[in-house]
């Protein structure tokens, strides 16, 4: 059984009433409420075409409309997006410079996806407790990540590279870095000094700890299998160096 298509006649009133919803919603008192005018134009293959102009660059555009929500919009410099609503909600970007270009998808359950002209992009999931998850992507390693976000605003960050971060209530967390020889940068951070704390183990077992406080130490191994630590702070007695022959120093 074939379906018939619908002539240009048929075609040409669905555009000019799609024209006719627009005019209900961009409304002559509205427009010269922003100094700014529009003409409206029924087109044979069921479109309705907006002519916009203002004051403004950005007030001069041509935007086409369909009637299952599809809208397409070219600016004068060469920007534009369109905007189709089939089961799911995408808008495509373009332009003149990179960032201009990307392409957003929304899904009725609040699922978000960007990807970027660079090849970067990313995915939102909302969860049942009213956070996030998000997966990121990229050309770069510090693009690559997945981020949970708790409703609390307390989130977590895991890098592709091993590193991750932390943050929790009033501003404090931890985060962690490995070089990639062997050895790692981590750091406690918080709002008073005594939340802060870095530290930085090297492949050689030296370890460079410094504290919010502004004390701190080196320990570094020894050839006889032990430890020599170097102490440092504001106060005569945080100025020291102490060496043992076995063990590590606490």
């Amino acid at each position: 059984m074939s379906t018939r298509k619908p002539d240009g006649g048929e075609l040409l009133k669905a555009g000019e009433a799609v024209c006719s919803s627009a005019q209900k919603e961009l409304t002559n008192e509205y427009l010269e409420s922003l100094n700014r005018k529009a003409t409206f134009t029924g087109r044979k293959d069921g479109a309705c075409v907006i002519k916009h102009s203002g004051l403004s660059i950005s007030h001069n555009y041509v935007e086409v409309r369909w009637a299952d929500g599809t809208r397409k919009v070219n600016y004068k410099d060469g920007r534009g997006y369109l905007v189709t609503k089939a089961g799911a909600a995408t808008r495509k970007e373009w332009g003149p410079e990179p960032e201009h270009n990307y392409t957003e998808t929304t899904w009725p359950d609040g699922t978000r996806k960007v990807q970027n002209h660079d090849r970067s992009g990313y995915v939102v999931r909302p969860n049942k407790d009213g956070g996030y998850a998000k997966t990121s992507w990229g050309p770069a390693p510090e693009d690559n990540y997945v981020e949970v976000v708790q409703a609390d605003g307390s989130k977590s960050q895991h890098f592709s590279d091993g590193s991750f971060r932390i943050d929790k209530e009033k501003g404090t967390g931890f985060l962690y870095k490995p070089d990639g020889k062997g050895g790692y940068f981590s750091k406690t951070f918080g709002p008073r000094p005594e939340d802060v704390e870095e530290v930085t183990v090297f492949r050689d077992g030296s370890t460079r700890v410094e504290r919010g406080d502004h004390t701190g130490y080196l320990l570094k191994p020894n050839k006889s299998g032990g430890y020599t630590k170097q102490s440092w702070g504001p106060k005569t007695e945080d100025n020291f160096t102490q060496t043992l022959p076995t063990g590590r120093p606490n």
